[in-house]
């Protein structure tokens, strides 16, 4: 192997290398605590990621729910005994939108709260349906680059990078 040929190999196993580190950490995210707020207070994730909630002060609850409404599908308490807490998003959750609260902030303080957006993103993108992510799903793709349609797996319009690095980190057998 020519000087040439070994420089674009080595170029091309940084590049997927890099895209399989980005699309390991694509999709958590973390929401803060700070004072009687969340923040960031609305977060867009799919099914399988998870959001972390993190306490800075005070005595707080992350309580999923509406209006200081609890729904009894999360709670969890924010304080220095329990520092954070982590919910990964189900797939009964499928397109919907999660809201939360702090209870301590209920009904006095007006309602300290958020969403957790969970985008309609199929787990494993397998076009072809042999429940594998593999050369053939990343053709599809690779065929739609730049459209908007069928091969879009995250909510940004048009296929591009992120959609991709969604591709790479489900490489494989799929899971549903």
């Amino acid at each position: 192997m020519n000087s040439k040929n070994r420089t674009l190999v080595v170029a091309i196993a940084t590049v997927a290398a890099g895209i399989a580190a980005v699309a390991a950490s694509a999709g958590d995210a973390v929401v803060r605590q700070q004072g009687n707020a969340f923040s960031p207070n609305s977060v867009n994730l799919s099914v399988g990621e998870t959001v972390r909630f993190e306490w800075t002060g005070g005595n707080h609850t992350v309580t999923c729910g509406i209006a200081c409404v609890p729904d009894d599908v999360f709670r969890a308490e924010l304080n220095s005994l329990n520092p954070s807490f982590e919910w990964t998003i189900p797939a009964e959750a499928f397109g919907l939108d999660v809201y939360y609260f702090s209870e301590s902030s209920c009904p006095q303080n007006g309602s300290m709260g958020g969403v957790i957006v969970v985008n309609p993103t199929p787990r494993c993108p397998d076009y072809n349906g042999d429940l594998l992510v593999d050369g053939a799903d990343l053709a599809f793709l690779l065929s739609h680059w730049g459209t908007v349609g069928q091969a879009e797996i995250d909510s940004n319009p048009g296929v591009g990078g992120s959609d991709l690095a969604i591709l790479l980190g489900h490489w494989g057998a799929c899971s549903n």
